[in-house]
């Protein structure tokens, strides 16, 4: 039996100033999408965090 590796994606970025000229999130989509098309995985979920804190935990999940 063959399984299917699934897996989700969470690009983000550190700065307000990173989300507003959108520096690296499209970049970290491609390349997250990338991976797991060249080793099969099923991308499920994708969230995006523009510009939040990774100073606590209370984030939102845009997925």
């Amino acid at each position: 039996m063959t399984v299917t590796l699934r897996a989700a994606f969470y690009p983000r970025v550190s700065t307000a100033r990173q989300a507003e000229h959108d520096v690296s999130i499209p970049d970290q989509k491609r390349q997250g999408e990338a991976y797991c098309a060249a080793r099969g995985c099923e991308l499920v979920e994708t969230g995006v965090e523009p510009g939040g804190s990774a100073t606590n935990d209370r984030r939102p999940f845009n997925g």
